[in-house]
């Protein structure tokens, strides 16, 4: 677990006052939400942080994994640019960017109407509350003290159900009410187990019951890594708990806006000011990758010039 890991298809070198290389894991994203990392082969100051095109309010931090600094950079889903910029900046300096392609931008994608339950229905009507939720969500998790928790030990996250996925991330949805969104998550099964699992070690952000979502749960990993889990029956963890991965943390329901008894399934990377939900099932593999250390980068790959 301490060797240094080095997950890169793709190695970029920046010209910067202290000489750092900032390392860039892929030029391409085939998939919305499929996220992405920049590393620095060693420990850098805190005051280096990144920002994206797709929204320049959002700042991502680096953390210092493996004698490495790593941010984890989300991809958008609904984006109407082919061209992601990544921008890297010391205090208000910025010393690299470059830009990915999304080759997902363009494709045309399919729309899926909603059976709502007819109580599901009546709920949507309440845009207020929805609303109401969605900032009092975006305000406690930005402001909350856990963001800046650790793991003691950096684990594999595994699924939070042992169900079959019946909706897949990133599907676009037609409400009752004619709005179209996307999927922010993935959805699992009732049966046959009903328990809902920690994804991981982590704080627990929030939980509490919420007019869309339902009895929900938000947990974060550290990293930048947040897992939520809506449509709950029953709760078993409060905010401040410090869970371990595969504790039972409630069990499946149909609260909040449904179409039937399901778990929905979510991942987010904050950012300072928000965060952006990502594929859960990619990017836990991707997280999966960057704490076993494997090494993903071809040995005859040009490292680039290092410039002082």
């Amino acid at each position: 677990m301490k060797k240094l890991f080095w997950i890169f298809l793709v190695i970029i070198s920046c010209s910067v006052s202290y000489g750092e290389n900032f390392l860039l894991t892929t030029y391409i994203v085939n998939e919305p939400g499929s996220p992405l990392a920049i590393v620095v082969p060693q420990n850098i100051p805190s005051n280096y942080f990144v920002k994206v095109s797709f929204d320049t309010n959002l700042i991502f931090k680096f953390y210092h994994v493996f004698g490495q600094s790593v941010s984890i950079i989300p991809t958008p889903v609904l984006y109407g640019k082919s061209n992601l910029n990544i921008y890297v900046y010391r205090d208000n300096e910025e010393v690299f960017s470059t830009n990915v392609v999304l080759e997902y931008v363009g494709k045309k994608r399919k729309v899926f109407k909603l059976n709502l339950t007819e109580t599901s229905k009546n709920i949507l009507k309440d845009s207020k509350r929805i609303e109401e939720d969605r900032k009092y969500l975006l305000h406690t998790i930005t402001s909350s003290t856990p963001v800046y928790f650790y793991p003691s030990e950096l684990k594999p996250f595994i699924l939070p159900s042992t169900n079959n996925i019946t909706s897949p991330f990133g599907l676009l949805r037609k409400y009752s009410n004619g709005k179209i969104n996307y999927h922010k998550g993935v959805d699992f099964s009732f049966t046959p187990d009903d328990n809902v699992y920690a994804a991981n070690d982590g704080i627990v952000l929030v939980s509490s019951n919420f007019v869309a979502n339902g009895k929900s749960v938000y947990i974060y990993h550290g990293l930048g890594i947040i897992t939520s889990y809506f449509h709950l029956d029953e709760v078993y963890v409060k905010e401040g708990d410090y869970v371990k991965r595969g504790l039972v943390i409630g069990k499946i329901g149909e609260t909040g806006i449904v179409t039937g008894r399901h778990l929905h399934f979510g991942v987010y990377i904050y950012g300072s000011n928000g965060y952006v939900a990502v594929d859960p099932i990619s990017s836990i593999k991707f997280f999966n990758e960057i704490i076993s250390g494997k090494s993903l980068v071809k040995k005859d790959e040009n490292l680039g010039k290092k410039y002082e």
